[in-house]
């Protein structure tokens, strides 16, 4: 029976969200480039060494709540009663609220979809580097 655990990010998506102030604590963490993990739950990004290694839905709640990007993975129905997933999401302050799909493709797993989810936001807010914290 295989475990059900929640995806945890790579180094890449780790490494992004420390460089854009990801501050939620954490037990897994990169060590270098080694996964690891700590024995206190904390924001070890406040170090130079290590980096925090959140859930994708965790870091994906982070976007929500912290940088004011609304996003969501939906569920597709398709004619033959099979399941895809499709990434959306959105900024208040872009184009009225208008949503982007990810890559306008639909994925065949929901950990799928939420993994090119987060690269998607990690790519547009370092292609907008000016963009500020909710609140800021």
């Amino acid at each position: 029976m295989q475990e059900k655990a929640l995806q945890l990010v790579s180094l890449a998506q780790a490494q992004k969200l420390k460089e854009l102030g990801f501050d939620y604590s954490t037990i897994e963490i990169f060590n270098g480039s080694v996964a690891d993990y700590s024995l206190t739950k904390k924001n070890h990004n406040d170090f130079e060494f290590p980096t925090s290694r959140p859930t994708v839905s965790l870091a994906l709640k982070w976007f929500r709540n912290v940088r004011g990007i609304e996003n969501a993975v939906e569920t597709r129905l398709n004619d033959d009663w099979t399941t895809n997933y499709d990434s959306m999401w959105w900024h208040p302050k872009d184009k009225d609220g208008e949503y982007f799909r990810v890559c306008g493709i639909e994925f065949p797993t929901y950990g799928e979809a939420e993994s090119a989810l987060l690269d998607a936001l990690l790519e547009y807010c370092e292609n907008n580097k000016q963009e500020k914290q909710v609140g800021n």
